[in-house]
């Protein structure tokens, strides 16, 4: 089963796509995804990293590739500009994650592989997403905001700043706790972030 995201999609047959309203896969090859599967953890930026969930309902974050397969020069120069930004943040994620010990309010890296990363399914998604479906009591909202502060703390204390701290990089676990996610392009000792978020 192939697995819809918001942002770019990498079916498990292979073909990435840029649309997050596709079904089935464009190229035809059969696989389809059950509309009623969750979209899961990804964000909205074109040049981030696509994600997709595998049998064992992990995450593997990897770096973007498209198939510029008839494009005009300027396209391919383009597409390959992004992907070469995707290739660096993913090496960035990488590097943090080797650089932060394990702590409840940060999302576990179960693995780091050559091309990506390998988290864990949430299955409730992100915050923004669940806030803007779900009634939540202020307790809960209080609790979320402690685990945010304490998240962001615990980077802070190893180099590390975050790029683009907003609700939809928080997961949303089973028991209601939250998980910063998405350290692809963020700062860390010296090294300036990739990447810069001017919406917020």
């Amino acid at each position: 089963m192939c697995t819809k995201l918001t942002g770019p999609i990498k079916w498990k047959c292979g073909h990435i796509t840029e649309s997050s309203t596709t079904v089935a896969c464009p190229e035809k090859c059969g696989i389809i995804k059950k509309e009623e599967e969750p979209a899961g953890q990804t964000t909205n930026r074109s040049f981030n990293c696509p994600a997709y969930r595998d049998s064992n309902r992990q995450v593997i974050k990897t770096t973007l590739k498209h198939n510029t397969k008839g494009c005009s020069q300027h396209v391919i120069e383009h597409v390959q500009h992004i992907e070469s930004i995707s290739e660096l943040c993913i090496d960035r994620e990488k590097f943090i994650y080797q650089t932060l010990p394990k702590n409840p309010c940060i999302l576990d890296c179960l693995d780091t592989e050559e091309k990506g990363l390998r988290f864990p399914y949430y299955r409730l998604g992100n915050l923004r997403d669940y806030l803007r479906h779900n009634d939540v009591d202020n307790h809960v909202r209080d609790r979320w905001i402690g685990n945010a502060i304490d998240a962001v703390a615990f980077i802070h204390t190893y180099g590390v700043t975050h790029a683009d701290i907003s609700p939809r990089n928080f997961l949303v676990a089973d028991a209601l706790s939250i998980k910063l996610c998405d350290f692809a392009g963020s700062a860390i000792g010296d090294l300036r972030p990739l990447v810069e978020e001017d919406r917020y």
